[in-house]
């Protein structure tokens, strides 16, 4: 087998995984098959010896050696202007960033009337392929890829997944987590297999938890586990899912995971308590449930129009001119960033150039220009242990007065050529200036705030390091920041017990935006996470929420310990109502 990749987005198909792919076929062999991303046409051979006939195949890269029986069209399948259908398209598409493809491609797709009004500048090479081939689907026809999970979860991939709900279903989805599948790969992936057509059949879903490589063994494995339930060994599992009836993330888990973090949301599901918030030109007291973000009113299939403008806490939102509650409304949870403020740290484009030198003698001035930096590294579960002082001069407006900062200016110098090729976010910028403040005024206003990593790898660990961080302290782009709005009453170290606990590691690690068994805690993943609101009219509520802040606090000033933390966790529990 051959995996090297020969340009972006090109990982060739191993041959056994292809012989799975073919096998999950279940038309016979006069079925009119595509391939439209051929490759080296592994596919194309597997299912020639299959017995399949009747095969078109495109491949855009004319260099690619091929030496299939099977005659291939080196063409742009996703620009193509063709009409014709097909019972079964199969593959693996090439997966490419928009932002890495080239001027030209990037014209082609823009331009192209098959996906007029369906790409947006965050899409990848494969959504194009995964809408082609959806409209090149006849009636009953199947499609099935091998692809990275992230289309399955990401906002700027709802569009597909609107469009397979409005005409199909999906019959079959393997997760192969960080299965070892191409050379120098290390995302999840995921085979999939979607029938155009809607008969509210449940899902065959089966998932192989195991890092090792791919093998024949493992996938008669997973041949003998479809359309079965149950755990055939630790490392793969078999469980049928309802169909999803909504474009939101779609995740795949088995119904004792869905009942857990449904009851997590349920103990989340509140409108209290009645919030301030200004409603055109009067503020008004209205339960924090009849707030409406921008995606709120898209999945609920409403616009504006209907809407009164609103803010709250400083943010944007929209409220019902009826004030009627629809059902997904209601069922609405609180969610973090309903209570906190999330921001991604500053960018310097080149850390090294700005983390003060231990070796030069800073003057007392020059000292003046540092600002105090926590790194991922720096992270510690509760609380921060350290921080790196940084060189920021974006204040300064010429060289001439960057020059009255010697050592600044001459560590900054070492660094010249560098610091002038940094991708700068089509700003104009001074060489010695950071190139991205994004989120400083969040990062200044609160001294005490909620440092986490924004990547992390949590399959081989059983926590999250969420930091409290209390002081002047900056957060680059490594680090996401989390602030409490002070609206609330609850105490931020609260919040930290409760993004700390092992019921939100259980949500982040089902619900999480994760690649390659790396959850990413950015912004709009972070939002999403339950929180539970303390109703100040239950003492019952009340008592164990000093409790927490006891050990919390406990623990910040002294040292995290076992029986601190087990009591923490059952207090947590014992909150959301959820006894295991």
């Amino acid at each position: 087998m051959t995996s090297n990749q020969k340009s972006p987005g090109q990982y060739f198909t191993p041959r056994l995984i292809a012989e799975f792919m073919v096998d999950l076929i279940s038309r016979d062999h006069n079925a009119q098959i595509l391939e439209p991303a051929a490759g080296r046409g592994v596919f194309l051979d597997v299912l020639a010896e299959k017995g399949y006939k009747n095969i078109d195949a495109f491949e855009i890269d004319k260099h690619l050696k091929n030496e299939s029986s099977v005659k291939i069209t080196y063409d742009d399948f996703i620009t193509l202007k063709s009409e014709k259908k097909y019972d079964v398209i199969i593959g693996n598409p090439p997966y490419v960033r928009w932002k890495h493809l080239n001027k030209q491609t990037q014209h082609n797709l823009s331009t192209s009337k098959n996906l007029s009004g369906r790409i947006n500048g965050l899409m990848d090479l494969l959504h194009g392929f995964i809408l082609r081939s959806l409209d090149s689907l006849k009636e009953d026809g199947e499609l099935i890829f091998i692809t990275p999970t992230f289309w399955a979860e990401t906002l700027h991939a709802s569009g597909i997944r609107k469009e397979m709900l409005q005409i199909g279903e999906l019959e079959t989805v393997v997760l192969l987590d960080e299965a070892k599948i191409f050379d120098g790969v290390s995302s999840s992936f995921l085979i999939f297999k979607f029938v155009r057509n809607k008969k509210n059949r449940k899902i065959n879903v089966v998932h192989v938890r195991d890092s090792k490589k791919i093998n024949d063994k493992i996938l008669q494995a997973v041949r003998n586990h479809i359309s079965q339930s149950g755990k055939l060994n630790n490392s793969i599992e078999s469980f049928k899912q309802s169909q999803f009836d909504n474009n939101d993330s779609w995740k795949f888990m088995p119904n004792d995971v869905q009942k857990k973090i449904s009851d997590i949301i349920k103990a989340c599901s509140t409108r209290k308590p009645l919030v301030k918030a200004k409603i055109g030109t009067e503020e008004s007291e209205i339960p924090l449930i009849q707030l409406l973000r921008k995606d709120d009113l898209e999945a609920l299939g409403m616009n504006t129009r209907n809407c009164q403008k609103a803010k709250f806490g400083g943010l944007p939102y929209f409220v019902e001119k009826n004030q009627r509650l629809s059902t997904k409304q209601a069922n609405r949870y609180t969610r973090l960033e309903d209570i906190c403020d999330i921001g991604n740290g500053m960018v310097s484009g080149l850390d090294k150039a700005f983390k003060a030198d231990p070796k030069l003698k800073f003057s007392n001035k020059e000292k003046k220009k540092f600002i105090n930096v926590v790194k991922a590294y720096n992270l510690k579960k509760y609380k921060t242990e350290d921080s790196t002082p940084y060189i920021f001069v974006n204040d300064i407006e010429n060289e001439k007065e960057l020059k009255k900062f010697p050592n600044i200016y001459g560590q900054l110098s070492r660094f010249r050529k560098d610091l002038d090729q940094r991708y700068d976010y089509n700003k104009k910028i001074r060489w010695w200036e950071w190139v991205f403040l994004r989120n400083k005024q969040l990062l200044e206003k609160n001294n005490e705030k909620i440092f986490v990593p924004c990547k992390e790898r949590i399959n081989k660990k059983g926590f999250v390091r969420f930091s409290r961080v209390s002081g002047n302290y900056y957060a680059t782009q490594d680090v996401t920041t989390i602030a409490k709005k002070p609206v609330w009453k609850e105490d931020l170290k609260y919040i930290l017990a409760i993004l700390n606990s092992n019921l939100i590691f259980y949500w982040l690690k089902h619900m999480g935006l994760a690649r390659g068994g790396v959850v990413e805690f950015s912004e709009r993943p972070l939002a999403k996470i339950p929180i539970k609101l303390i109703d100040w009219d239950n003492q019952e509520e009340i008592k164990i929420y000093n409790e927490i802040l006891s050990l919390v606090n406990s623990i910040i000033d002294s040292s995290q310990d076992d029986e601190k933390t087990s009591q923490l966790e059952n207090l947590i529990k014992k909150l959301y109502g959820i006894s295991a």
